[in-house]
């Protein structure tokens, strides 16, 4: 199949609501994307492709008035999401002696405010995706740290996470089936007054010691794979 790159255009409308918008926006990524399964949860919604058994797309919001409530130490255990049908969900023995982390899309951190929001980060597919380890904890970890960072600044930020895949090439597949993503986008924005962040990292491609500076990109020449056609107005 012919691959199809489009920009992925960001246009500002400070005069309409912003839930509204934002409704628009994810609802209109999604159905570029052509999501097998769109996954509901009160805290994140998920674009999941059964070819891939990964996500494409995952949006949610963090808040900066529980960003940093309670704060429940405890942690629960990667579990399997059992609406998506067995033979396209991800596995916990998938990863096993793999060298790959069930990378967080939706940070636990950040919805550690109550234990039915924090279990939720743990559903696996839905909210996880292939990391190398050492990316996941060192690099990844760092553009997570800007967007609290920005949350507590700024207040409500809405991110939107896309995952680009290689789908003709075995090498980017967990046990041959599941699809590691190459290309990470974290798309963090909010509105009143608006304002809005994007960042690019290829976790087969960095330097230890990047910052989260190196992998921010300009918003207006983001293209992403598999999208068709998109316009995206908020």
């Amino acid at each position: 199949m012919r691959k199809i790159y489009m920009l992925l255009l960001l246009i500002v409308s400070v005069y309409a609501g912003y839930p509204k918008n934002n409704t628009v926006l994810k609802n209109t990524l999604f159905v570029n994307l052509k999501c097998s399964q769109v996954i509901k949860t009160d805290i994140y919604d998920t674009c999941y492709d059964y070819n891939e058994r990964a996500p494409l797309a995952t949006a949610y919001v963090i808040k900066k008035d529980t960003i940093d409530k309670d704060n429940i130490k405890s942690r629960y255990g990667w579990r399997e999401y059992k609406k998506i049908p067995y033979d396209y969900r991800q596995h916990n023995y998938d990863y096993y002696k793999t060298g790959y982390d069930r990378g967080h899309l939706a940070k636990d951190s950040w919805f550690d405010f109550n234990k039915t929001a924090l279990r939720e980060t743990y559903y696996l597919g839905a909210n996880s995706v292939p990391m190398l380890a050492y990316f996941n904890r060192y690099i990844w970890t760092k553009i997570e740290g800007r967007a609290s960072e920005l949350v507590r600044e700024k207040g409500d930020l809405y991110v939107i996470d896309i995952l680009e895949y290689n789908t003709s090439n075995n090498k980017y597949k967990l046990n041959g089936n599941i699809g590691v993503p190459i290309n990470l986008y974290k798309i963090m924005y909010k509105y009143n007054p608006f304002y809005i962040e994007c960042y690019k990292v290829n976790q087969f491609n960095y330097n230890k010691n990047d910052t989260y500076l190196d992998y921010k990109t300009d918003c207006s020449k983001i293209r992403i794979k598999r999208i068709k056609y998109i316009k995206l107005i908020y």
